[in-house]
C-alpha cells in the first residue's frame, strides 16, 4: 500500500509540474507576437495541444528508469534523478519534434520554454510532493552506527531525511521488529569491510540500504563493473584525465561569465570605486597563489583587510593562543583582527572574490575547483599533485561542505575527491549551493 501510494503521489507531481512547465512555454510563445510582431503569427489554442498528451508518457518512463516511482529513497538522489531525467526526456521529445510529422507543427519557443521551465517545476512539485507524504505517511529510517553519533552530524541527518521516523541503534542490537522503508549503516570508526558486512545484513529486509564512509576510504564514483572470467573488474574512470571533459567544462563556464557580464562587471566598478573611496588605496589585494599544473600566477581580490595586517595579526595571536592552534589548524580566525569594516561585509556575502572572474576569462581559473594553495601552504601540507590538474575556482567543495568546521587536511581531501570524481552535475550542485550560502551572507565573514 505505501509503495502504491509513493507511486502514485509521484505521477500526480510530475504530472503537475509537465503541465507548469507547459503553461509557461505556452505563455512565451503567447507574449512572442507583442514582442516581434513581424515574426511570430497568430497562436493555437492550448486546447490543440491536449491531442499531444501520449507524448507525456515519455517523461514518465524515463523517471520510471531512473527509479524514482519504485521506493523511497535519499533526498539528495531523487533531486538528481529528477533533472537528470527531466533532461533525457526533454532531448527525445525534442528528437521526436523535429521528426514527427505531427509534432512539427508545435512552436519551438514553447519546447524551449517548456523544457527550460522543466529544470525548477519538477523538482519544485517533486519537494512538494515529499513534504506532504512524508506527513502523511512518514518514511520510517534505520540508523545503525558504530557508537554515538556526533550531535553536527546527528542534526543534519535528522534535517536531512525530515519528517521521516528514525530509529537510532547500535550495530550490535537486533534488528527491529517494525517494518523500515530504508537503513543508513553509519560505522566511521570501523574498517570499511566491516560497515559492508554490516550493510549485507540488512540484504533481503530493505529496498534502500545506504552506508556512510569517509570520501578517503572510496575515492572513486566513476567505477564501472563487469565480470570476467568469474573475476570481478572494476574499472575506474578519471574523467578530468579526458581532454574533452575539460574543454566542456571550460566552455561551460566561459559562456556563464560572458552571459552575466553585464552584471557583474557594473558591480566590480561600483565596488572599487567605494572602497577607494572608503578606505583609500590600493582597491586590490594581490598574492601568488598555485595554478594548474603547479604553475603559480598573482590572483587579485577586493582589499578587505588593514595594511599592515600580519603585524596586527601576530600581535592577535600572541594575546590570544587558543586561537594560534585554531589558526594552525584551519587557517581561519572567528573574529579576524586584520578585516576593515566595509571588508567584513564584503567577506559576508563573497563580493570581494568578484575581481577573480577576470582570472576565469583569462584561463588562470574556473567557477568551480578546488581553491587556489599558497606556494608554502604547498610545501608544508605535501598537497597531493592530483589537486592541481584542474584550474583553481573561485569556489569548491570546500566552501559550500563545511568550510567552517574542516581542518586543513581535510580540505585537501574533499578537493581530492572532488578532482578524482568531478562531472557537470557535481559542478551545478556546487554552484546552486554557493548562491545560497552568499544570498544568506554565510560567506568568510
Amino acid at each position: 500500500m505505501r509503495r502504491l501510494f509513493f507511486a502514485l503521489s509521484g505521477l500526480v507531481a510530475d504530472g503537475l509540474a509537465l503541465g507548469m512547465a507547459f503553461a509557461v512555454g505556452y505563455g512565451l510563445r503567447w507574449s512572442a507576437p507583442h514582442w516581434f510582431p513581424h515574426t511570430f503569427s497568430a497562436l493555437y489554442p492550448p486546447s490543440f495541444y491536449f491531442a499531444f498528451w501520449p507524448y507525456a508518457l515519455i517523461w514518465m518512463l524515463v523517471f520510471f528508469y531512473e527509479g524514482l516511482y519504485l521506493r523511497w529513497t535519499w533526498p539528495h538522489h531523487e533531486r538528481m534523478g529528477v533533472l537528470r531525467g527531466h533532461l533525457w526526456a526533454s532531448l527525445l521529445f525534442l528528437a521526436l519534434a523535429f521528426s514527427v510529422k505531427d509534432l512539427r507543427v508545435v512552436s519551438r519557443v514553447l519546447l524551449f520554454g517548456m523544457m527550460a521551465a522543466g529544470f525548477l517545476t519538477f523538482p519544485l512539485f517533486r519537494a512538494l510532493r515529499r513534504k506532504w507524504m512524508d506527513r502523511v505517511l512518514p518514511p520510517r529510517l534505520l540508523i545503525r552506527s558504530d557508537g554515538p553519533l556526533p550531535e553536527r552530524l546527528k542534526h543534519r541527518l535528522v534535517r536531512q531525511f525530515s519528517p521521516a521516523r528514525i530509529h537510532f541503534q547500535a550495530l550490535t542490537d537486533p534488528l527491529p521488529d517494525e517494518p523500515m522503508d530504508g537503513a543508513l549503516v553509519v560505522a566511521l570508526q570501523t574498517p570499511l569491510e566491516e560497515r559492508i558486512q554490516q550493510a549485507r545484513l540488512l540484504e533481503g529486509t530493505l529496498a534502500s540500504v545506504w552506508v556512510l564512509t569517509h570520501s578517503r576510504d572510496f575515492p572513486f564514483l566513476n567505477l564501472r563493473a563487469f565480470l570476467w572470467e568469474g573475476l570481478a573488474v572494476l574499472e575506474v574512470e578519471d574523467r578530468l584525465l579526458v581532454p574533452w571533459n575539460l574543454m566542456i567544462k571550460r566552455v561551460i563556464e566561459l559562456l556563464l561569465v560572458l552571459l552575466f557580464l553585464p552584471l557583474w562587471l557594473p558591480l566590480v566598478a561600483g565596488i572599487a570605486v567605494l572602497l577607494r573611496v572608503l578606505q583609500g588605496p590600493p582597491v586590490l589585494f594581490r598574492q601568488v597563489r598555485v595554478g594548474r599544473g603547479g604553475k603559480p600566477f598573482v590572483m587579485w581580490k577586493f582589499r578587505t583587510m588593514v595594511q599592515d595586517g600580519e603585524r596586527v595579526l601576530a600581535a592577535y595571536l600572541s594575546r590570544h593562543p587558543e586561537e594560534k592552534q585554531r589558526w594552525e589548524r584551519q587557517h581561519r580566525l572567528r573574529h579576524d583582527p586584520r578585516v576593515t569594516p566595509i571588508g567584513r561585509w564584503l567577506r559576508r556575502f563573497s563580493l570581494d572574490e568578484l575581481p577573480q572572474l577576470f582570472h576565469v576569462l583569462r584561463g588562470q581559473m574556473s567557477l568551480v575547483g578546488p581553491r587556489p594553495y599558497l606556494p608554502e601552504e604547498v610545501k608544508r601540507y605535501q598537497v597531493d599533485p592530483v589537486i592541481f590538474r584542474v584550474r583553481p575556482g573561485m569556489t569548491g567543495p570546500f566552501q559550500v561542505l563545511g568550510r567552517k568546521h574542516l581542518t586543513f587536511e581535510e580540505r585537501i581531501e574533499l578537493e581530492r575527491f572532488y578532482v578524482r570524481n568531478w562531472s557537470p552535475w557535481m559542478d551545478f550542485q556546487i554552484l546552486m549551493r554557493t548562491v545560497l550560502e552568499v544570498l544568506r551572507g554565510e560567506g568568510a565573514a
